[in-house]
């Protein structure tokens, strides 16, 4: 079973970057950027986090059970 990847640029350093469908952020392998993944119907795009982002960010994380990314999303949005 193959896992399907999506293509997207890095809007923090222009590097490809590839992530689930399903994914709510990533981590830009290159640069560390934090990425909030977007969908319009079938076409995603990423977006650097703003503070209302951030606390949505962290709301997912705590749904996920991840609490050191709650933190660290929540802290953020603080900031």
């Amino acid at each position: 079973m193959s896992i399907h990847l999506i293509k997207n640029d890095c809007p923090s350093c222009g590097s490809t970057v590839e992530f689930r469908p399903t994914a709510i952020s990533i981590a830009c392998r290159y640069c560390g950027s934090d990425l909030l993944v977007q969908s319009n119907g079938s076409s995603f795009f990423l977006q650097i986090p703003s503070g209302q982002n951030r606390v949505m960010l962290a709301r997912a994380a705590l749904e996920n059970m991840n609490g050191e990314e709650a933190i660290k999303y929540s802290t953020e949005a603080l900031e």
